[in-house]
């Protein structure tokens, strides 16, 4: 069984940090290479932000519901306390919005 990796820029991002902030759809097979190949799912990067964070805050639905469907926590708290479902109301992505409220238990983050 080949070793899960972990890969971190000097900003503390990861390429799925990248692959989830560009979210075309077409990209969606590379973005599930990565995850079976990483260990950690949903990693925080510079001000702890993750994945789902910029997943929610593009507009990137499939993308955020991939990463979802495999980690324990669907809507985390960054430095400031603001999480995905901050960042898909600001910006207005309703269908994210609506994803995060059926998955989380608590909806007063």
């Amino acid at each position: 069984m080949a070793q899960k990796r972990s890969f971190e820029s000097s900003f503390h991002t990861t390429p799925l940090h990248f692959a989830s902030h560009q979210g075309y759809n077409v990209e969606i097979t590379s973005r599930r290479l990565i995850l079976d190949n990483v260990e950690e799912k949903n990693p925080p990067g510079i001000h702890n932000n993750t994945p789902l964070h910029y997943a929610a805050s593009g507009g990137h639905y499939d993308v955020y519901k991939l990463i979802m469907d495999q980690v324990q926590n669907k809507n985390p708290a960054r430095t400031k306390g603001f999480t995905p479902l901050h960042n898909a109301a600001n910006y207005g992505y309703a269908d994210i919005c609506k994803l995060i409220m059926d998955q989380v238990e608590d909806k007063k983050p």
